[in-house]
């Protein structure tokens, strides 16, 4: 998820959020704050979305990295094996 599109959505809920109470009818002020406690969710649950996507980009890099570490650390052990052969 780009940084962009995080920052975008965070600003579309804080619009909105901001809307629904300007355009709220003062008899209806009791509802302020379920419209504040379901901007506060939503935003929880799409940076906590953020933060796990990020997780598993990191992730996955590390696992690509670990196979090439793997890889060299095999290659190394087949010439080490083959020079130890060759010695009388």
């Amino acid at each position: 998820m780009p940084q962009r599109l995080l920052f975008l959505l965070t600003g579309l809920i804080a619009l909105a959020t901001a809307l629904a109470i300007c355009l709220l009818a003062p008899e209806r002020l009791s509802a302020l704050g379920s419209i504040l406690a379901a901007a506060g969710s939503l935003l929880a649950v799409i940076w906590f979305s953020a933060s796990l996507w990020y997780q598993s980009r990191q992730l996955q890099e590390q696992r690509q990295q670990f196979a090439l570490q793997f890889e060299h650390l095999k290659e190394t052990s087949r010439r080490d094996a083959l020079i130890l052969a060759k010695r009388p």
